[in-house]
Protein backbone atom coordinates (compact mmCIF):
# COMPACT_ATOMS: atom_id res chain seq x y z
CA UNK A 1 0.00 0.00 0.00
CA UNK A 2 2.12 3.06 -1.27
CA UNK A 3 0.41 5.52 1.21
CA UNK A 4 2.21 9.10 1.94
CA UNK A 5 1.87 10.90 4.75
CA UNK A 6 2.02 15.14 4.96
CA UNK A 7 0.73 18.07 7.07
CA UNK A 8 -1.52 20.42 6.56
CA UNK A 9 -1.24 23.27 8.76
CA UNK A 10 -3.72 25.88 9.64
CA UNK A 11 -3.64 29.07 11.48
CA UNK A 12 -5.53 28.59 14.85
CA UNK A 13 -7.59 31.01 16.86
CA UNK A 14 -5.80 29.37 20.00
CA UNK A 15 -2.40 30.58 19.25
CA UNK A 16 0.02 27.91 17.47
CA UNK A 17 -1.37 26.42 14.08
CA UNK A 18 -3.30 23.55 14.21
CA UNK A 19 -1.19 20.29 12.13
CA UNK A 20 -3.58 17.90 10.95
CA UNK A 21 -2.15 14.95 9.30
CA UNK A 22 -2.83 13.75 5.72
CA UNK A 23 -2.27 10.26 4.23
CA UNK A 24 -2.70 10.21 0.63
CA UNK A 25 -2.68 7.03 -2.31
CA UNK A 26 -1.71 8.13 -5.91
CA UNK A 27 -4.79 9.17 -7.79
CA UNK A 28 -7.19 8.75 -4.88
CA UNK A 29 -10.73 9.58 -5.65
CA UNK A 30 -12.41 9.46 -2.22
CA UNK A 31 -11.59 11.53 0.93
CA UNK A 32 -12.27 10.44 5.04
CA UNK A 33 -12.05 13.17 7.21
CA UNK A 34 -11.63 12.28 10.86
CA UNK A 35 -13.12 14.05 13.24
CA UNK A 36 -11.74 13.20 17.07
CA UNK A 37 -13.27 13.91 20.42
CA UNK A 38 -12.18 16.57 23.03
CA UNK A 39 -10.09 14.21 24.66
CA UNK A 40 -10.10 11.12 22.30
CA UNK A 41 -7.44 12.13 19.31
CA UNK A 42 -7.08 10.81 15.98
CA UNK A 43 -3.89 8.20 17.02
CA UNK A 44 -6.60 6.60 19.85
CA UNK A 45 -7.73 3.17 19.08
CA UNK A 46 -11.02 3.48 17.72
CA UNK A 47 -10.02 6.15 14.78
CA UNK A 48 -6.64 5.01 14.12
CA UNK A 49 -8.26 1.43 13.09
CA UNK A 50 -11.32 3.07 11.02
CA UNK A 51 -8.23 5.08 9.22
CA UNK A 52 -6.54 2.02 8.68
CA UNK A 53 -9.64 -0.12 7.36
CA UNK A 54 -10.08 3.48 5.27
CA UNK A 55 -6.76 3.23 4.15
CA UNK A 56 -6.96 -0.38 2.96
CA UNK A 57 -10.00 0.46 0.89
CA UNK A 58 -7.80 3.10 -1.05
CA UNK A 59 -9.48 6.46 0.78
CA UNK A 60 -7.07 9.28 1.68
CA UNK A 61 -7.66 10.55 4.95
CA UNK A 62 -7.29 13.38 6.48
CA UNK A 63 -7.33 13.71 10.21
CA UNK A 64 -7.97 16.66 12.55
CA UNK A 65 -6.39 18.09 15.47
CA UNK A 66 -8.32 21.00 16.72
CA UNK A 67 -6.46 24.38 17.33
CA UNK A 68 -7.35 23.97 21.08
CA UNK A 69 -5.72 20.96 21.09
CA UNK A 70 -2.82 21.79 19.83
CA UNK A 71 -2.73 24.47 22.32
CA UNK A 72 -3.88 22.71 25.05
CA UNK A 73 -6.44 25.02 25.39
CA UNK A 74 -10.05 24.66 27.23
CA UNK A 75 -12.51 25.63 25.39
CA UNK A 76 -16.66 26.20 26.09
CA UNK A 77 -19.83 25.46 23.78
CA UNK A 78 -19.84 28.57 22.05
CA UNK A 79 -16.42 27.78 20.94
CA UNK A 80 -17.72 25.38 18.34
CA UNK A 81 -18.57 27.07 15.36
CA UNK A 82 -15.04 28.55 15.72
CA UNK A 83 -13.76 24.92 15.95
CA UNK A 84 -16.19 23.73 13.02
CA UNK A 85 -14.48 26.59 10.95
CA UNK A 86 -10.96 25.89 11.30
CA UNK A 87 -11.90 21.92 10.65
CA UNK A 88 -13.64 23.17 7.08
CA UNK A 89 -10.72 25.55 6.55
CA UNK A 90 -8.16 21.91 6.93
CA UNK A 91 -10.73 20.13 4.76
CA UNK A 92 -10.98 22.97 1.89
CA UNK A 93 -7.30 22.91 1.56
CA UNK A 94 -7.19 19.52 0.80
CA UNK A 95 -10.39 18.58 -0.58
CA UNK A 96 -10.69 19.93 -4.38
CA UNK A 97 -9.52 17.41 -6.22
CA UNK A 98 -11.80 14.50 -4.67
CA UNK A 99 -15.41 13.06 -6.00
CA UNK A 100 -16.34 12.05 -2.08
CA UNK A 101 -16.10 12.97 1.05
CA UNK A 102 -16.72 10.98 4.08
CA UNK A 103 -16.98 11.57 7.97
CA UNK A 104 -16.03 9.48 10.84
CA UNK A 105 -16.63 11.72 13.94
CA UNK A 106 -15.91 10.72 17.74
CA UNK A 107 -17.92 12.54 20.52
CA UNK A 108 -17.14 16.23 20.45
CA UNK A 109 -15.72 15.56 17.10
CA UNK A 110 -20.03 14.79 15.91
CA UNK A 111 -20.71 17.65 16.88
CA UNK A 112 -18.16 19.59 15.11
CA UNK A 113 -18.77 17.51 11.92
CA UNK A 114 -22.64 18.26 12.08
CA UNK A 115 -21.76 21.75 11.81
CA UNK A 116 -19.42 21.65 8.90
CA UNK A 117 -21.48 19.40 7.41
CA UNK A 118 -24.01 22.65 7.69
CA UNK A 119 -21.57 24.72 6.24
CA UNK A 120 -20.56 22.94 3.19
CA UNK A 121 -21.86 25.02 0.27
CA UNK A 122 -24.69 23.16 -2.24
CA UNK A 123 -23.33 20.75 -4.23
CA UNK A 124 -20.41 19.68 -1.52
CA UNK A 125 -22.99 18.35 1.04
CA UNK A 126 -21.33 15.31 2.78
CA UNK A 127 -23.73 11.79 2.22
CA UNK A 128 -21.63 9.53 4.39
CA UNK A 129 -21.30 9.52 7.89
CA UNK A 130 -19.98 7.55 10.61
CA UNK A 131 -20.86 8.34 14.06
CA UNK A 132 -18.80 6.97 17.15
CA UNK A 133 -20.23 7.38 20.32
CA UNK A 134 -22.02 10.50 19.17
CA UNK A 135 -23.89 13.31 21.62
CA UNK A 136 -27.17 14.24 21.86
CA UNK A 137 -26.94 17.16 19.84
CA UNK A 138 -25.93 15.68 16.62
CA UNK A 139 -29.23 13.36 16.11
CA UNK A 140 -30.31 16.18 13.81
CA UNK A 141 -27.35 15.83 12.06
CA UNK A 142 -27.88 11.90 11.66
CA UNK A 143 -31.25 13.09 10.28
CA UNK A 144 -29.79 14.88 7.22
CA UNK A 145 -27.21 12.05 6.33
CA UNK A 146 -28.39 10.05 3.41
CA UNK A 147 -25.66 7.28 4.53
CA UNK A 148 -24.27 7.11 8.04
CA UNK A 149 -23.55 4.48 10.71
CA UNK A 150 -23.82 5.03 14.46
CA UNK A 151 -21.92 2.86 16.66
CA UNK A 152 -22.30 3.74 20.67
CA UNK A 153 -22.61 1.51 23.81
CA UNK A 154 -25.25 0.59 25.69
CA UNK A 155 -23.42 2.21 29.01
CA UNK A 156 -22.55 5.49 27.23
CA UNK A 157 -23.41 7.93 30.10
CA UNK A 158 -23.51 10.87 26.86
CA UNK A 159 -25.71 8.75 24.79
CA UNK A 160 -28.26 7.28 26.55
CA UNK A 161 -30.69 4.53 26.55
CA UNK A 162 -33.94 7.01 25.28
CA UNK A 163 -30.97 8.59 22.53
CA UNK A 164 -30.10 5.15 21.34
CA UNK A 165 -34.06 4.47 20.94
CA UNK A 166 -34.23 8.07 18.71
CA UNK A 167 -31.83 6.72 16.65
CA UNK A 168 -33.24 3.38 15.92
CA UNK A 169 -36.31 4.30 14.54
CA UNK A 170 -34.19 6.75 11.84
CA UNK A 171 -34.70 4.32 8.67
CA UNK A 172 -31.54 5.14 7.04
CA UNK A 173 -29.28 4.95 9.63
CA UNK A 174 -27.22 1.69 10.58
CA UNK A 175 -27.57 1.56 14.07
CA UNK A 176 -24.58 -0.70 16.41
CA UNK A 177 -24.32 -0.85 19.52
CA UNK A 178 -21.84 -2.89 21.91
CA UNK A 179 -23.35 -3.95 25.37
CA UNK A 180 -22.22 -2.97 28.25
CA UNK A 181 -19.63 -0.16 26.42
CA UNK A 182 -18.39 2.71 27.79
CA UNK A 183 -17.98 6.23 26.07
CA UNK A 184 -14.70 4.94 24.94
CA UNK A 185 -16.72 1.36 23.49
CA UNK A 186 -14.46 -0.36 26.03
CA UNK A 187 -16.24 -3.06 28.63
CA UNK A 188 -14.91 -5.12 31.21
CA UNK A 189 -11.69 -6.84 30.42
CA UNK A 190 -8.81 -5.56 27.96
CA UNK A 191 -9.91 -9.19 26.14
CA UNK A 192 -13.82 -8.32 25.75
CA UNK A 193 -12.87 -4.55 25.09
CA UNK A 194 -10.26 -5.62 22.32
CA UNK A 195 -12.78 -7.67 20.62
CA UNK A 196 -15.34 -4.25 20.89
CA UNK A 197 -12.61 -2.50 19.10
CA UNK A 198 -12.60 -4.99 16.29
CA UNK A 199 -16.10 -5.40 15.99
CA UNK A 200 -16.43 -1.77 15.71
CA UNK A 201 -13.99 -1.24 13.13
CA UNK A 202 -15.22 -4.20 11.10
CA UNK A 203 -18.31 -2.22 11.05
CA UNK A 204 -16.02 0.69 9.92
CA UNK A 205 -14.95 -1.32 6.89
CA UNK A 206 -18.17 -2.94 6.11
CA UNK A 207 -19.85 0.90 5.80
CA UNK A 208 -16.79 2.14 3.75
CA UNK A 209 -16.74 -0.79 1.35
CA UNK A 210 -20.73 0.60 0.04
CA UNK A 211 -19.31 3.82 -0.76
CA UNK A 212 -18.08 3.87 -4.96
Amino acid sequence: MAVQQSLVTIESRWGKPATHVMHSHPHASRLVVIFPGSNYPVDAPLLRFARIAALEQGFDALSLEYGFQTNRSDIQSEDISTISEEANRAIDAVSQSYETLIFISKSLGTVVAGRVQQQRPVGAEIHHHIFLTPLPATVESMRNTPHAMVIVGTRDPLFDAEQIARVSQLSHIELRTIQGANHALEVDGYRASLNALGDATDWCAQFLQDIR
